[in-house]
């Protein structure tokens, strides 16, 4: 038998055998004093009966039991807790994002009809970034909207327009929310 079993098990359950045990005897048990010590000088006066005795000390082995079996949980509840912490970080690094960019032009904006645009994405802890055909782009709100799927927290993506030679390119945006703004500079 374990010391964990000993004092989680089967310490409170003799504590509550000794307390049902000292009911059912209180009679026999109630007229016997066990303690009488007093103290004149200090005022402390204690006396107790078996009766008392026994159940103060069942009750004790009972609660001792209670409280191991107590800390034992909260001991397995902050483990749990830390790996689901931890779950939760590597859950995010694999959590795939939509991303939509509204590219926002200076005051030499190109007609967004005849744009020849390009979008490039770096995968967070790669070197270099790659152009994506899987991009989406779409009039919107002041200018262009640009549309990228699949995308990692920490993956890095810019666009490049070109318009009549003229080309624009965007500042690096890195995955952290899924919309925003790009701006976009002459080049």
């Amino acid at each position: 038998m374990s010391a964990e079993t000993l004092f989680t098990i089967v310490i409170p359950i003799v504590g509550i055998v000794l307390i049902f045990v000292a009911v059912i005897w209180r009679e026999q048990l109630g007229g016997r004093q066990v303690i009488d010590f007093e103290a004149e000088k200090l005022g402390l006066v204690l006396k107790a009966n078996a009766l008392g005795l026994i159940v103060l000390l069942g009750f004790g082995m009972a609660a001792s039991g209670i409280f191991l079996l107590t800390q034992q949980y909260e001991e397995k509840l902050r483990n749990l807790q830390n790996k689901y912490s931890g779950l939760e970080e590597e859950l995010a690094d694999l959590k795939v994002y939509d991303l939509n960019l509204n590219l926002v032009f200076g005051p030499d904006a190109p007609n967004i009809f005849k744009v020849l645009e390009k979008a490039y994405v770096e995968k967070k802890g790669e070197n270099g970034a790659i152009l994506d055909n899987s991009v989406k782009w779409h009039p919107g709100a002041g200018g262009i909207v640009v549309s990228f799927s699949k995308l990692n927290l920490g993956d890095t993506v810019h666009v490049e327009v070109e318009e009549n030679g003229k080309k624009w390119r965007s500042d690096d945006w890195t995955m952290s929310s899924a919309q925003g703004e790009l701006k976009m500079n002459p080049m």
